[in-house]
């Protein structure tokens, strides 16, 4: 019995294909990351800058440092009630007023207390801080370069880029604007994706 050439050339197609498991590539470990710097690595669609209270003419370096804040721990919508709310000046004693009344869970220094700020980058938080005279910005955390560590902070009046500061020298200066941080507890946004395993040989 003779088989009719395209049914042969059929079976011999049903033969040939399948998966060959040999084939399948080895996975290997992909080497750990490096470091995230800053920490607290707000993207530029996070950064609230700076705005003028309408009634008094004031800035709301406090406030844009708390949206910032609260979009990096993925409360967007705090963040965007917060800006349509609140404008203008702020003590200590009046942001976390505002703050509890908000049920914002918090942690915060008013005597320069450096462990404050070293959980707020050690949990990749951030925070709020006064820093410069009369001025709020945002703390993103400490992270080393070159061997130097240093403090990376977002000023709300120039949002293109961060500002590191040599880690003693923030520190020393930080304390000398007064020493406040307030850190609210939230979940931060997760780290840059990256591969954990790729085929051996690439």
């Amino acid at each position: 019995m003779r088989f009719p050439a395209r049914a042969l050339l059929a079976l011999i197609l049903v033969v040939s294909i399948g998966c060959d498991v040999d084939r399948v590539p080895e996975m290997v470990a992909y080497p750990a990351p490096p470091p995230e710097i800053p920490v607290a690595n707000l993207p530029a669609s996070l950064r609230q800058t700076n705005w003028e209270h309408s009634g008094n003419g004031q800035g709301s370096c406090v406030h844009a440092s708390s949206c910032s804040h609260f979009r990096w721990q993925g409360k967007q919508s705090l963040a965007a009630a917060w800006r349509r709310e609140y404008a203008g000046g702020e003590t200590a004693y009046s942001i976390l007023t505002k703050w509890r009344a908000e049920q914002i869970p918090f942690v915060f220094t008013e005597n320069g207390e450096p462990s404050v700020l070293e959980w707020a980058s050690d949990t990749r938080r951030g925070a709020i801080i006064w820093y410069y005279p009369q001025h709020c910005v945002t703390f993103c955390g400490f992270s080393e370069m070159n061997g130097v560590e240093y403090a990376f902070i977002l000023d709300n009046n120039r949002t293109g880029q961060f500002l590191a500061i040599e880690k003693h020298a923030f520190l020393r200066a930080w304390r000398s604007y007064g020493g406040f941080a307030a850190i609210a507890v939230f979940t931060p946004t997760g780290p840059l994706p990256w591969p954990a395993y790729i085929p051996k040989g690439t």
